[in-house]
């Protein structure tokens, strides 16, 4: 391999590292950690997953399951930056 080619792997990482995109995998990573990490019951009373500058904000549908969820904000906040493999989310926000 000359010092001009790359291999598809090297080229994907850096398509996926820019900003744009990679911001919106993350967006969708955070999803599929959500569902895998609290279930598929408590996905499914979710509507809004969003994460911007470090806050990760939820807005819940069931108001019984919110409350339970502000209960234990510190805890999901460490599990789900646990899955994440970083700090990524600084501050969790539940409505």
């Amino acid at each position: 391999m000359s010092k001009n080619e790359s291999t598809l792997k090297a080229i994907m990482d850096q398509i996926v590292r820019s900003k744009p995109i990679h911001d919106k995998y993350q967006q969708v990573h955070l999803k599929n950690i959500w569902k895998s990490t609290l279930g598929k019951t408590i996905d499914q009373y979710t509507s809004d997953i969003r994460l911007y500058k470090g806050v990760l904000t939820v807005v819940v549908t069931s108001a019984p399951l919110r409350q339970e969820l502000l209960y234990s904000k510190e805890k999901l906040r460490l599990l789900l930056n646990q899955a994440l493999d970083g700090e990524i989310i600084k501050e969790l926000k539940i409505f």
